[in-house]
């Protein structure tokens, strides 16, 4: 007998047609009762539902990925017995099985008995096979959280690379200026659409990513016709050699560069593909203008000063601002503007940017998280997340990683899982104790979602777990 209900089972669960994911939102079959509330519990969806009905052989079935799982039920006595009158039936599911879908679809299976009619048991011919529970909306707990920076390099020689990770939501896609725009008012976004579509194929989001200059080989971020026409600051660089940036506070740059932002909205920003743009502000689009010694002087002496930066990356807050209306904006505050100019020293520079960000509702990111406290307090990220707290904005959004990876070889020094772990939780520790009062997201790397992808070579549980447990506890 018991072989058989396994084979009729089997058989139902392959005639299930998948229109069962479009039961709409607050629908319940008669007989069960909506959850008063879904929770989630560590890396578990935990939620109570009422059963009306006496069955027997009952299996609860959630939707996950087009595939139908079987739902574990906690406390039910007998096991696999539920008695009219008797049953709260507790389901935990894995949330991660749930990231995709838009409902959260139960369907029952087994045998019930009604007064009328006595005894009826699912049939295998698939029309009566299964009775939908309920369906409840998930929006609130998939939120995009874990956002993947990913180098322009590593994804031109991969495309898809890491576009099956469970964990990522979204994915930094740069938009290489000197190849979307190789001459002045050409404009060639083949290469760029292509990792769109990509990635946007695999169900992700995009972010795409503008750096008006770098210092890797001289700077390949800035074309070359933009350098021939506008004022350049040069210096030698001890690792990276001759480096030539433009001086982008000069009228000149700002006019070409307001330009390819209007041309880069009128592509973007009504493409459904795509749901965020970070500002390019300075050196690979972050605010900070110069990161090494050797260019620290080099921009003192063609006039950079405190005042004139702040002006700057206020003035290309609003171009972006002025052109993308559709899109989510971020802005990548970081601890430095030059060497000699740190965040922690100039922490009023960094408030009133901050504000001023903020108070445009867009995303503020910064590449200042440590896996120790004292680090990470020294980067004055935190100092200034707790400014913004303050001023009580209604919908304050704060993304934190760092530029090397949170596991792996860092520079010299190598971080373990612990230390992975370590900087998540500062993250959430600094979320509650402003009141998880902003939202929080986390900007991870390939080395770091490579040991948090199962069945990678370098997949570390801790990190997945650290990853998974970031992800629960923040939605």
């Amino acid at each position: 007998m018991a072989m058989k209900n396994l084979f009729l089972l089997l058989l139902a669960l392959a005639l299930v047609p998948f229109s069962y994911a479009q039961v709409p939102e607050g629908f319940a079959s008669p007989g069960f009762s909506l959850p008063a509330e879904i929770t989630l519990a560590g890396p578990q969806l935990a939620l109570q539902f009422s059963v009306n009905h006496e069955i027997v052989w009952g299996t609860v079935y959630y939707l996950s990925n087009r595939t139908w799982k079987p739902a574990p039920l906690l406390g039910t006595q007998p096991a696999e017995r539920w008695v009219k009158g008797l049953l709260t039936a507790n389901v935990q599911i894995p949330a991660s099985d749930l990231l995709r879908e838009q409902n959260l679809v139960l369907l029952v299976y087994g045998c019930d008995r009604s007064s009328s009619q006595g005894w009826s048991c699912s049939s295998a011919d698939g029309e009566n096979a299964w009775e939908i529970a309920f369906s409840r909306n998930l929006d609130y707990i998939q939120r995009d959280i874990i956002f993947f920076k990913a180098h322009r390099n590593e994804m031109l020689r991969d495309p898809t690379y890491l576009s099956d990770h469970e964990l990522i939501d979204a994915v930094f896609m740069q938009v290489n200026w000197p190849t979307v725009e190789p001459e002045r008012g050409r404009f060639d976004f083949a290469e760029l659409d292509s990792l769109i579509d990509a990635w946007h194929n695999a169900g992700k989001k995009i972010l795409l990513r503008v750096n008006p200059y770098g210092q890797a080989r001289g700077n390949d971020e800035t074309p070359q016709w933009l350098l021939d026409s506008v004022p350049v600051i040069e210096f030698d660089d001890a690792l990276r050699g001759h480096v030539v940036i433009p001086k982008v506070w000069d009228q000149s740059f700002t006019r070409e560069y307001k330009i390819f932002v209007e041309y880069l909205a009128q592509k973007y920003d009504n493409d459904p593909r795509v749901q965020y743009v970070q500002i390019g502000i300075g050196h690979i689009g972050f605010t900070t203008a110069q990161p090494s010694k050797e260019g620290d002087g080099a921009f003192l002496s063609a006039g950079w000063t405190l005042e004139i930066w702040e002006n700057y990356v206020k003035n290309i807050i609003d171009v972006y601002s002025e052109n993308f209306k559709e899109k989510k904006l971020m802005i990548g505050l970081e601890p430095i503007f030059i060497r000699s100019y740190l965040l922690r020293d100039n922490l009023d520079t960094g408030k009133r940017i901050g504000a001023y960000t903020a108070r445009k509702n867009i995303i503020i990111s910064s590449n200042g998280l440590e896996p120790g406290i004292q680090d990470f307090e020294n980067t004055a990220i935190p100092e200034i997340i707790r400014y913004l707290v303050s001023l009580n904005l209604p919908d304050l959004h704060i993304a934190l990683g760092d530029d090397w990876p949170l596991y792996g070889q860092t520079g010299t020094v190598y971080r373990d899982e612990y230390a992975f772990q370590s900087a998540l939780n500062n993250i959430l520790n600094l979320w509650e104790e402003n009141g998880r009062r902003y939202t929080p997201y986390l900007v991870l790397l390939r080395d770091d979602l490579q040991a948090s992808q199962p069945g990678d070579r370098d997949y570390n549980q801790v990190v997945y777990d650290a990853t998974a447990n970031f992800v629960n506890h923040v939605r």
